[in-house]
């Protein structure tokens, strides 16, 4: 067991065994055309602060969806496959309404989902600012590091992270997310029927 005990009784898993799992799945993903970016906390991480936050357990993800077809019943069939997909493949996976959870020893990846409809950025746990456009941008990948380890972000990733958090390059440690405030395209969303 790692000695690095969190606030809420979660272990922080070294850098290095989160890689090994992003890049099991970047791989597997990248075979059927997905790229996997960081997404949400830990994009704000690496792009304001330069390294993980000490209460942060695993790595949060984002994969922009391929479809042609973004009605939301499209979004969510696409969002299913690749978790099947990624089950098929021998990981450990929890499915939730607006994300996969993947497991592999310790080390936790949260994969959450997005995809452009009517050239706005949706994406699945939600935003606090404006809807971004700019598929083109978003899909010009760069690299980030990350305490020793190389990440894709998205070629928009500061517009990205103003659409989730509005004021991001302030650091708020009393952050958390309001369910209450937070915009949510509730109907893309894998856990909801419609």
């Amino acid at each position: 067991m790692h000695n690095d005990i969190l606030q809420e009784g979660r272990m922080k898993v070294p850098i290095k065994e989160l890689h090994h799992l992003y890049m099991g799945i970047h791989k597997l993903l990248k075979k059927k055309g997905y790229m996997l970016t960081l997404g949400y906390g830990t994009l704000l991480q690496a792009v304001r602060d330069g390294q993980r936050a000490e209460w942060d357990a695993d790595i949060g993800l984002d994969c922009l969806l391929l479809l042609n077809n973004t009605r939301a019943k499209h979004v969510k069939e696409e969002f299913r496959e690749i978790a099947r997909f990624i089950k098929r493949a021998g990981y450990k996976i929890k499915l939730a309404k607006e994300r996969v959870y993947i497991y592999e020893g310790e080390a936790k990846l949260d994969l959450q989902y997005s995809w452009y409809h009517e050239g706005k950025l949706g994406l699945s746990f939600g935003w606090y600012g404006e809807k971004v456009n700019g598929e083109v941008v978003y899909r010009q990948y760069q690299k980030v590091l990350l305490e020793d380890c190389i990440f894709t972000i998205m070629g928009n990733s500061e517009d990205v992270l103003t659409q989730i958090y509005k004021d991001w390059r302030t650091p708020d440690k009393n952050f958390k997310h309001n369910r209450k405030v937070i915009k949510r395209d509730k109907g893309f969303l894998i856990g909801n029927k419609k």
